[in-house]
C-alpha cells in the first residue's frame, strides 16, 4: 500500500543558506539536515492508500493543477516548525493566496475520490532538518529565498530507518497564467 502526499518541490538552497542551517544545528546535539532531494513544500499528505486508487488520485492533482497557476513564493524565515518549540527546523513564509486555493481544491479533489486530507490551511513551509527531542528553536529573518511553483507532484514516501526516502510518482504543470494589466 503506498504512501502518498502532493508537493511542490525544487526547493533551491544556495551555500550561503546551508551556511546558515550548518551553524543553526551545529548547537543542538541530534539534528540531521533534510536531504536536498527530499525538500518540498506539502500540499496534501494523502498517507496510505491502496494502489487502485492511484489513477483517481493522479486525476484529482491533474484537475486541480490545471485550475491552479505558476506562482512565485518567498522563503524569508527560519526556525522550529509549526512553533518555536518543535522537532523541526523549516523555512518558512507568506502563503501566497494562489497557493492557499490551489491546496484547498486539491484537498477537496483528494477527499472526493475517497482520501481523508486533512482541511487545514497551507502553511508554506520547507523542513530543511530534524532534531531527537524537542528544542526551541526561535524565528530567525533571513535573506529571501524566492522560490517559483510550476507543478504540482505526487510522491511516495518508503519509511526506512535512517528517514524517509521519496519517489516520485507522477507530476503535473501548473499554468502560466497571465497577470491582469492594471
Amino acid at each position: 500500500m503506498p504512501r502518498l502526499f502532493v508537493a511542490l518541490g525544487d526547493i533551491p538552497i544556495d551555500d550561503e543558506l546551508s551556511r546558515v542551517i550548518g551553524d543553526l544545528l551545529g548547537g543542538i546535539p541530534g539534528g540531521r539536515p533534510t536531504a536536498a532531494d527530499a525538500r518540498h513544500v506539502t500540499l496534501a499528505f494523502i498517507g496510505d492508500q491502496d494502489a487502485s486508487k492511484l489513477h483517481r488520485i493522479e486525476a484529482a492533482c491533474a484537475a486541480a493543477a490545471v485550475q491552479g497557476q505558476a506562482e512565485n513564493y518567498i522563503l524569508d524565515r527560519l526556525g522550529g516548525f509549526p512553533s518555536s518549540k518543535a522537532r523541526i527546523i523549516a523555512l518558512t513564509g507568506l502563503t501566497p493566496p494562489g497557493l492557499g486555493r490551489l491546496a484547498l481544491d486539491l484537498g477537496d479533489r483528494l477527499r472526493a475520490v475517497g482520501c481523508d486530507v486533512e482541511r487545514r490551511p497551507l502553511r508554506v513551509h520547507v523542513t530543511v532538518a530534524r532534531l531527537r527531542e524537542v528544542c526551541a528553536i526561535p524565528a530567525q529573518v533571513i535573506a529571501p529565498l524566492r522560490v517559483r511553483a510550476e507543478e504540482i507532484r505526487l510522491y511516495e514516501s518508503e519509511l526506512l530507518p535512517a528517514g524517509a526516502r521519496y519517489h516520485l510518482v507522477s507530476a503535473f504543470p501548473l499554468p502560466v497564467r497571465e497577470e491582469p494589466s492594471a
